[in-house]
């Protein structure tokens, strides 16, 4: 048949054309490929269009895998090595997760937003670092005069030249700013800009399709991180809405999947606060009608996660239509075994969380002995997931170790495992997949810190004396099947974790370590008001000058200045 004699159409995404599917425009994503799941590659500059329209071209098209200009607006040979590095390097920063915002996302604006491409090259110098063979201390991280140069630039561009700037982009570069704070091991500063960055978005109310796939997921996430590294009061830490619809429809994909468990996660930690303030500091008749509020939110959050795991059940995962495949390609794995690992990452926190909510609760220590059958279970599946790596893969994980990820994957529930199940050999195993599963920092996540923690705790307990290896060394142990009543930490689970942070936790005798102050006081001290970001539901704090040109560095020694984000 021969075709209308109709002038094709050059203005759609990069996918849509290699796709040969009509593209609906959207800026600044396609919302036809985030429908589908795809990756929108975005759209070549308008100047490529027009010359394209008009001499009509019947050339076959380039498609590039990102927007052409990935180095728009840099200003030296520098800053274009930095933006490059990123480009390279942005799949490997999320892991086994969805890259999509830091690949395509971040990298469109950064042509045009100077704080998002000032706050990449600083990421980029940073990862760098980690990466290489110099020195890379926290001290050194936080001292690393290139990043915080740029650091410093983007605050000053975000405090000065956005204030009219879409607020969806505002919170693009939040989440930047929290990666940094992560890179250099600032807790502190990291929680207060996930807290501010959760009242931002939650003040924008409807958001466009692209903020909804892109950006709300990496908050759901985000919201986490207040509630198990800080002594926040619940109610000082938003919560962002989530349409349950979702579990009754079924994923569309594993980020999906993936977002929608860490909200069910969220709602567990906040009743686990909740119901840790209702033991402390209410009357009896203020605790008796507490207690049927509380155990109504533990009722919603069994049966959300009862509708989580039907529609996981119904959920054909297939990792080769989705890009949250990169940390296992890496590892040279199978399509079967990287099928394998998701499947587990999946089942292992969706087992963590049915645990944390049947005891959310309880104020005992000894509610987790009910659930050793799932604390057992747990380490199975770490271990079956251990051993889906091969031993190729293990070799170029020892020489070519990821040092960063931005997303949190397997520490938490490898932790609590090691921390909470009282069996001696399963403590062991847990152990063993917590130093080999995790990466060397994952978000606020020290591993070699929350090892030696989790391993502290093991040898009070079991009277015993590990080796690296969690071998037994010296005597045996005192207690070697179950540790007994009287040799128990009584330690809630958060105050360990936010011990894990402290800068010589690594170095601390059992004693000095958990005599520390626990969740009432936090490891990384109480969220300070003021800070880069203003909403109307935020109190706005004094601030200093934020001009690179005038301000010393953003993190030199003594300077923990606030910034303001401002919302129109």
């Amino acid at each position: 048949m021969v075709r209308k004699g109709q002038p094709k159409v050059r203005t759609g995404c990069y996918t849509c054309k290699l796709r040969k599917v009509k593209c609906d425009e959207a800026r600044p994503f396609c919302d036809r490929c985030l429908r589908t799941g795809r990756t929108c590659a975005g759209y070549p500059p308008a100047a490529l269009i027009s010359k394209n329209v008009k001499r009509a071209s019947s050339s076959p098209t380039i498609v590039p895998s990102q927007p052409r200009d990935l180095v728009g607006g840099a200003e030296n040979p520098l800053e274009t090595r930095s933006l490059h590095y990123f480009c390279v390097h942005a799949p490997i920063l999320v892991g086994g997760l969805d890259p999509y915002f830091w690949t395509n996302l971040s990298l469109q604006f950064s042509s045009s937003v100077p704080a998002v491409r000032h706050s990449l090259i600083a990421i980029s110098s940073l990862f760098e670092q980690l990466g290489g063979t110099g020195p890379c201390t926290p001290s050194s991280l936080r001292h690393n005069t290139f990043a915080l140069t740029h650091y410093n630039a983007a605050i000053y561009e975000l405090k000065h030249t956005m204030r009219d700037q879409d607020q969806a982009v505002v919170l693009v570069v939040c989440i930047l700013f929290i990666c940094i704070e992560f890179m250099q091991t600032n807790a502190k500063a990291a929680i207060r800009h996930c807290r501010h960055g959760l009242l931002l978005l939650r003040s924008l109310g409807k958001v466009q399709s692209w903020v909804k796939d892109s950006i709300c997921p990496n908050f759901h996430r985000l919201s986490l991180v207040p509630l198990m590294f800080d002594g926040l009061h619940v109610s000082d830490v938003p919560m962002l809405p989530f349409d349950d619809a979702v579990l009754v429809r079924g994923f569309w994909s594993v980020t999906e999947a993936r977002t929608s468990l860490d909200v069910v996660l969220s709602r567990i930690l906040r009743l686990i606060h909740e119901a840790a303030d209702h033991h402390q500091s209410l009357t009896a008749s203020e605790q008796e009608i507490r207690s049927a509020s509380l155990v109504a939110k533990q009722e919603a959050v069994m049966q959300t996660m009862g509708r989580w795991h039907k529609s996981y059940e119904a959920f054909d995962m297939d990792v080769g239509q989705h890009p949250q495949t990169t940390i296992f390609k890496k590892y040279r794995m199978s399509h079967k075994d990287m099928h394998r690992a998701l499947t587990l990452t999946l089942e292992l926190r969706f087992e963590l969380c049915k645990v944390l909510a049947a005891t959310a609760l309880r104020d005992d220590d000894d509610c987790f002995d009910e659930h050793d059958g799932s604390l057992r279970n747990m380490a199975a599946m770490a271990e079956a997931m251990l051993s889906s790596v091969s031993a190729e893969s293990r070799e170029i994980q020892a020489t070519q170790p990821y040092h960063f990820l931005f997303e949190t994957g397997q520490p938490l529930p490898m932790f609590f495992v090691a921390v909470k199940c009282r069996d001696f050999g399963v403590r062991r195993r847990a152990l063993t997949c917590l130093q080999w599963l995790s990466v060397q920092r994952e978000g606020l996540w020290h591993t070699a810190s929350a090892v030696a923690v989790a391993k502290k705790v093991v040898e009070r307990e079991h009277g015993v004396v590990l080796d690296g290896q969690f071998e037994v060394w010296g005597e045996e142990p005192l207690h070697p099947g179950q540790a007994p009543e009287s040799t128990r930490i009584r330690m809630h689970w958060l105050d360990l974790v936010q011990l894990h942070l402290l800068d010589d936790a690594r170095t601390m005798t059992a004693e000095e370590l958990f005599g520390h102050a626990g969740r009432r006081g936090s490891a990384c001290s109480s969220l300070e008001e003021g800070s880069v970001w203003e909403t109307d539901e935020s109190v706005t704090g004094a601030t200093t000058s934020t001009d690179p040109a005038t301000s010393p560095l953003r993190h030199s020694p003594g300077n923990d200045e606030h910034h303001q984000y401002h919302q129109p």
